[in-house]
């Protein structure tokens, strides 16, 4: 994706971001700008703890809260409901 090739030196391929959609332990956030996913940040659920795979926002978009947003959503909304 644009987003991954943009942000990362060894992005992580289409097939793999399919893959978690499979997986039920995977949940993914996404900023939305323009008609095109700008930001994301990415978790897995494993037992009773969250590990963040990734975090990402396209540059241009860059210092103007998105990631903090996106985090603030996780916190506040999935992992409240991933774990009760």
């Amino acid at each position: 994706t644009e987003l991954e090739n943009t942000c990362f030196t060894v992005p992580w391929s289409r097939a793999m971001f399919e893959g978690d959609i499979e997986n039920k332990n995977a949940f993914y956030v996404l900023a939305v700008a323009d008609g095109r996913v700008v930001a994301y940040c990415g978790l897995y659920k494993v037992l009773d703890e969250a590990d963040i795979t990734n975090i990402a926002v396209l540059p241009e978009y860059r210092r103007k809260g998105i990631a903090k947003e996106v985090l603030r959503h996780i916190f506040n909304h999935c992992l409240i409901e991933l774990f009760t």
